[in-house]
């Protein structure tokens, strides 16, 4: 069994397209037959550890590997949201996998009279909501591989909180819904000078290497997250193996792991939304508080969350502990180390024919 991993034709290095990368690195370092199949030459292609690269130039509709091409027992892996990248492992006969890293593209562009359903696909979740999105929309199960985190590189830093009304920092992307994000910081400042205390420095997190994200996260007190829709998302997760707790949407994939405190605007006494899928909500009640929770696009509530978790933070003590041991206690679950784990043990069922088959 080979595994073909296809590489969407994108300009910048996007969070999908390096998961994408590092489940070929995992592999082939696992021993794994692998090829990843580029549309178009990338600097990235070169990095340590990836296996071979083939092109599929953007101006072939399919691809000529000549004598090395799919078989039915190989695995055509492509990212969701590009139905054109499916066709040759579907003429093949390979066993065609979609890993869904993001649930509002699984039904998204598909030509006229095509979906999912009308095609003998196998799906991958990098999420439990995810995969159970994936399920009610097709009918077919998708074993979840979440993503990993590099837990040395985010780990606790300085922002701590309990030093009374000082100007804490609160990180935010302006990328993810940047006008929302910008009425909750509004609304935040506001809500703050009205009681005489300063607002919270707003730290951008935005055009950073990865070391660079780290050291912004480990500097702040909180992060805003502001993006949906989401499938599993992973900078809220960095946050919170920063020991830096969230506020604000889910995105809905973020109810994978995302947590708040009982009763807060409407959560249970789980800390979970009451709509949350039961399938959801089984995994979801394992994991710590770990911050302050809204419903998507709820600019107020989001709002709302910022002060109640900045007041936390300026009382310090047990209950703001709590909450960064939290957040760092659900990173935790999320390691490179348990993605790889899981990635192989998946690979071995696929391998002998009894997973995607």
């Amino acid at each position: 069994m080979k595994t073909w991993i296809v590489l969407p034709p994108l300009a910048a290095l996007s969070g999908g397209l390096a998961v994408l990368l590092d489940l070929g690195r995992v592999l082939a370092g696992a021993g794994f037959e692998m090829e990843l199949v580029a549309r178009e030459a990338a600097p990235w292609l070169a990095g340590e550890g990836l296996p071979s690269v083939l092109m599929w130039p953007a101006h072939q509709s399919e691809p000529d590997f000549g004598e090395n091409s799919p078989a039915p027992d190989d695995l055509w892996l492509v990212p969701e949201g590009w139905p054109s990248l499916l066709l040759p492992g579907l003429r093949a006969g390979a066993r065609t996998l979609v890993y869904v890293q993001n649930w509002a593209y699984l039904l998204g562009d598909w030509p006229e009279g095509l979906s999912p359903t009308a095609l003998p696909l196998h799906f991958l979740a990098v999420s439990r909501p995810v995969s159970w999105h994936v399920t009610e929309m097709t009918g077919r199960v998708a074993p979840v591989l979440r993503p990993g985190l590099d837990l040395d590189l985010f780990a606790p830093g300085g922002g701590t909180g309990g030093s009374g009304p000082r100007r804490l920092r609160v990180a935010w992307m302006p990328r993810k819904n940047s006008a929302l994000a910008r009425r909750i910081r509004e609304i935040a400042d506001v809500r703050r000078a009205r009681r005489g205390l300063p607002g919270p420095e707003w730290v951008a997190v935005q055009g950073l290497s990865r070391e660079g994200v780290a050291a912004a996260l480990q500097g702040c007190d909180l992060f805003l997250a502001t993006g949906f829709p989401e499938g599993c998302p992973l900078p809220p997760l960095e946050a919170l193996a920063c020991a830096c707790p969230g506020v604000g949407f889910g995105g809905f994939g973020g109810w994978d792991y995302m947590r708040s405190p009982e009763g807060w605007q409407g959560a249970g006494a789980d800390g979970l939304p009451p709509w949350l899928p039961e399938a959801v909500r089984r995994e979801a009640e394992e994991r710590p508080v770990n911050g302050f929770w809204t419903a998507d696009g709820d600019v107020v509530g989001a709002a709302l969350a910022v002060d109640a978790a900045l007041s936390l933070a300026e009382r310090g003590g047990p209950a703001w502990d709590r909450l960064r041991e939290g957040g760092r206690r659900t990173a935790g679950l999320y390691g490179a180390d348990e993605r790889d784990r899981r990635l192989t043990a998946l690979w071995i069922e696929a391998r002998a024919g009894r997973l995607f088959a």
